[in-house]
Formats: C-alpha cells, sequence, structure tokens
C-alpha cells in the first residue's frame, strides 16, 4: 500500500503521527538514556514512512523523543505546505 501513497494521501496520515503509543518489537538506542532504550512510537515510524516517500523531508532517528517530535511536526508542515 505504501509504495502507492500519493502526495493527496499524505494529510490521511497526520493523525497517526500524533500517535505516542509505543510500537511493539522496535527500539530507538539512541534516546535520552543509552542504557534503557526506548521503544519506537507509531508517530516515528509514520514520520520515517512519509519521510521515505517525500524525497526533501527528511527523519533521523537519533535523540530524544522531544527531538523526534520536533522533526515530525516540522514533516506535518511540510507536506501541508506542499514543501516536499
Amino acid at each position: 500500500m505504501l509504495t502507492f501513497l500519493r502526495f493527496q494521501d499524505a494529510p490521511d496520515f497526520f493523525p497517526m503521527l500524533n500517535d505516542k503509543r509505543p510500537a511493539e518489537g522496535q527500539t530507538l538506542e539512541h534516546g535520552i538514556d543509552k542504557d534503557a532504550p526506548h521503544p519506537y512510537r507509531v508517530c516515528d515510524l509514520t514520520a520515517s514512512i512519509l519521510a521515505h516517500k517525500f524525497p526533501k523531508t527528511s527523519f533521523n532517528w537519533k535523540g530524544s523523543y522531544a527531538d523526534l517530535d520536533r522533526q515530525i511536526k516540522k514533516i506535518q508542515e511540510e507536506i501541508a505546505n506542499r514543501e516536499f
């Protein structure tokens, strides 16, 4: 399905960009505490997919949840403003 993601479909993913639930089976090893990896969240995985589909956007998996949230907000703004 994601292979066929078009620009007009991207806003449908915006609710998932706000979903902070953990995604099972994945961990963020470069978070706040390197000794205690944090789980990926639904919003992180969604941001990664959108950044892959729209190359002018970017998502870097390193940093705290706050760092990732700033990147997610930027992706939302870029897609909303068609800056991709």
